[in-house]
This record gives structure tokens, C-alpha cells and sequence, in this order.
């Protein structure tokens, strides 16, 4: 899925960043996530399978080229589209966190602001993205 939308391509520079913390992970769907902890220090972002459009899908920010990073695609909802480009524009230049229900899935920094309701997480491995997939499809 090729994106042109300059604020959705901003999104793909979010890159997931590995936490030493040592939570444990919750259940089977967190398991393939790396333990990151909520920290109060660092704005939040919370959202749920409810508040996208449509269902959260796998996919690559590449066409074959070997280099290609594993994304999970997400469109939030009208309400939620909002919501999201308040945070983004309240949060520019920050480390944030993205949590789904309790558990952190992304800390990226904001680097553009984002109307448009959609927005990529980046993963290093297809396991991880898998993982924040089901958390959000409710599998």
C-alpha cells in the first residue's frame, strides 16, 4: 500500500524503540512485544480497536528493495482523527508514548503534525507487528 500523503509518510519514520525496562509481558497477544513502561515523564497517546475506521493491517513501507520495515497501518476513527492531530500538534519534537489498553506499543517522536488520521508503527520484526495487530483486531 503506497501512501502519498505527506504527513502519512512523516508517520513512517516512527520506529519502535527498544526499552530495557523489565515488565513482564501480560498475556500471549504482548508476548512478541519488547516490555516498554508506561512513563508518566513522556506524553501519552491511548486508543483502542474502537477507535479506528477500519481494522489495524500489517504491511511494509517498501517495495521489495530488502530494506523494508514491517508496519502496522492505522486509520483512526472522526472523533479520534482529531484527538490524534490535537496530540500531535501539542507534541512536536517530543518522545510520546502509543499505548493500547495498558500496554505501550510505540515511543515515537513526533516529527510532523498529523490531520489526516492515519498513521504507520514501525517494527523490526513481522512477530512484533503481528502482535500489536491482534492486540487491536481482538485476536
Amino acid at each position: 500500500m503506497k501512501h502519498t500523503n505527506k504527513s502519512f509518510i512523516a508517520l513512517l519514520a516512527i520506529a519502535l524503540l527498544a526499552s530495557s525496562c523489565s515488565q513482564k509481558a501480560e498475556n500471549t497477544t504482548t508476548k512478541n512485544l519488547p516490555p516498554i513502561a508506561v512513563d508518566a515523564s513522556k506524553p501519552h497517546f491511548e486508543f483502542a480497536a474502537s477507535d479506528l475506521a477500519v481494522p489495524a493491517d500489517i504491511g511494509t513501507n517498501g517495495v521489495g528493495t530488502g530494506r523494508d520495515t514491517i508496519v502496522v497501518h492505522l486509520k483512526f476513527s472522526a472523533g479520534k482523527t482529531a484527538e490524534f492531530a490535537k496530540f500531535t500538534q501539542e507534541h512536536m519534537e517530543q518522545q510520546t508514548q502509543l499505548i493500547i489498553g495498558s500496554t505501550v506499543v510505540a515511543e515515537p517522536r513526533v516529527i510532523a503534525v498529523i490531520t489526516d488520521g492515519r498513521c504507520d508503527l514501525t517494527f523490526k520484526s513481522v512477530e512484533k507487528a503481528q502482535a500489536v495487530e491482534d492486540l487491536l483486531n481482538g485476536k
